[in-house]
């Protein structure tokens, strides 16, 4: 063979390898895309092959893959950012009047203590002591030991009184229940096992800080269906006006879940309190609800207000300022 054709022979055949070659890359890129969510999962971009990038078989430079355009991800917030609430706490507390005080608010989200005054303080719980009864009662029925439609007392269900103890505050079937000793024992237990040294099981005495460990059981709530948890919220939000104009008067854009506690104490000392889930929805900073924002995050509190020789107006001012600090910052 002549070396004219050897060249000529020569060259077709390099000129087949690298078209072949530059093919099979293309083919291979497309085959293989990179997708945003590789990004988004913190993975590696899809594999490309080795070959395409160095040197083929015939000494020519192999197309380099083309770079991929960058995506700035910005990472999404597990949650928002927590609120140190003490400083509203104290300027409400040096401001406000009344006999004694006790507060405790708790970031369920964060599940620490956002702010506290005089926490641990003795105090008359009034009303709120039903809520341990409501607990044991729910927790019965979960069980299969009590049925909730069998009656109860004068017409009523055990069902109905659970639910009329939080919505009106019933007091006949709070009084039958602390009547019967084993429900008064199994309320001791809580009481032991959630290590509340404040707490008397006869409702008498309590702590804010001892009620706010109550309402941290309540929203783990373990021994309950996902029925009764539903059915205590709904108690504690349907209510009359009576029993929402302390601390839930002070919210406009949050959800309050609550339970009240007043009249005359010990002493003839009129007591005021409040024991709460306050709920936000996920909002901007002018206070406005963006659930389409996925860095927005709604926000959950325990909020226990204790007051003696007070009006529910100072509840509702708390409740105002502890509302402006958390969606507006001040």
């Amino acid at each position: 063979m002549s070396e004219q054709k050897r060249f000529i022979i020569g060259t077709v055949v390099a000129v087949g390898v690298m078209a072949i070659t530059t093919t099979g890359c293309l083919a291979y890129r497309n085959s293989h895309p990179v997708e945003a969510a590789d990004y988004e999962e913190e993975e590696d971009p899809a594999p490309v092959d080795a070959e395409c990038l160095t040197k083929d078989a015939i000494g020519g430079e192999a197309e380099e893959a083309p770079k991929e355009e960058e995506v700035a991800i910005t990472p999404k917030p597990e949650k928002t950012e927590f609120v140190n609430l003490q400083s509203v706490v104290d300027n409400w507390a040096n401001s406000s009047e009344y006999g004694e005080a006790a507060v405790e608010i708790f970031d369920l989200d964060y599940g620490r203590v956002a702010a506290s005054y005089r926490a641990n303080a003795s105090m008359y719980p009034r009303s709120i002591y039903k809520l341990f009864y409501v607990y044991d009662g729910y927790a019965q029925i979960d069980a299969g030991r009590d049925d909730p439609n069998a009656s109860y007392l004068d017409g009523l269900s055990l069902g109905q009184c659970l639910d009329i103890m939080v919505s009106q505050s019933n007091n006949p079937c709070a009084e039958k229940m602390l009547e019967d000793e084993p429900r008064l024992a199994r309320v001791g237990n809580l009481i032991r096992s959630l290590g509340l040294t404040n707490t008397q099981p006869d409702g008498l005495k309590s702590s804010a800080h001892d009620i706010s460990l109550l309402l941290q059981h309540y929203y783990r709530h373990s021994d309950w269906s996902a029925s009764s948890w539903q059915k205590f919220r709904n108690s504690a939000l349907n209510q009359a006006w009576t029993y929402r104009k302390g601390l839930p008067s002070g919210f406009t854009l949050a959800t309050v879940y609550n339970k009240t506690g007043f009249g005359q104490g010990a002493g003839n000392v009129y007591v005021n309190n409040d024991a709460a889930f306050v709920e936000f929805p996920a909002l901007d900073s002018n206070g406005n609800p963006d659930p389409s924002n996925p860095n927005l995050h709604a926000r959950h509190y325990i909020m226990v207000v204790m007051t003696n020789q007070s009006s529910h107006t100072i509840l509702t001012r708390l409740g105002k300022m502890l509302e402006q600090a958390i969606v507006y910052g001040n």
